[in-house]
């Protein structure tokens, strides 16, 4: 959740999968408020109709996008259907990494396996394998290119904004 919607995990009755299901917490007060809204659902159905990765190769999405399902307004609030994300961002995962290893280790096994036993067991020395920091920062270059390469600019770009798959 953020400051202008709550997400909430849903499973769809049609395909029985999981979704992500993001709620306005206000109503729409205008036209334009949700004219803003239908623009983000514009804007993502344009990068997935056009799916070409930046290694120039067609799919049906883009995998460094958060994948968009389908959007609707019910009762005035403006509701996003999305895929899934593992449980957290970027944001959680450095929080965690800097207060709670063991909590950190659970969420996150890639990073473990990645660690050396010197890091593991040494409480002091806990550090973010360069392996994983370079494929982070690939797949987020990565989607940027793409919207970038679609006349898109991302205005919010933060770690609680980049989501792990």
């Amino acid at each position: 959740s953020g400051a202008f919607a709550d997400v909430y995990k849903a499973r769809c009755k049609i395909d029985n999968c999981v979704y992500a299901v993001k709620r306005n917490r206000r109503q729409f007060r205008s036209k334009r408020d949700r004219e803003m809204a239908l623009t983000e659902v514009r804007t993502m159905q344009r990068l997935q109709e056009s799916a070409k990765c930046a290694n120039g190769e067609n799919a049906d999405f883009c995998p460094f996008l958060l994948q968009f399902i389908r959007a609707w307004q019910e009762d005035g609030f403006f509701f996003c259907q999305t895929e899934l994300c593992c449980r957290d961002n970027c944001r959680n995962m450095v929080m965690s990494l800097r207060g709670n290893w063991s909590f950190a280790k659970k969420n996150y096994p890639s990073l473990s396996r990645n660690l050396t036993e010197h890091c593991d067991k040494n409480q002091n020395g806990r550090v973010v394998p360069e392996s994983s920091i370079w494929k982070i920062c690939h797949d987020l270059i990565s989607g940027l290119v793409y919207i970038h390469l679609h006349g898109i600019v991302h205005y919010d770009i933060k770690p609680s904004n980049i989501f792990f798959c």
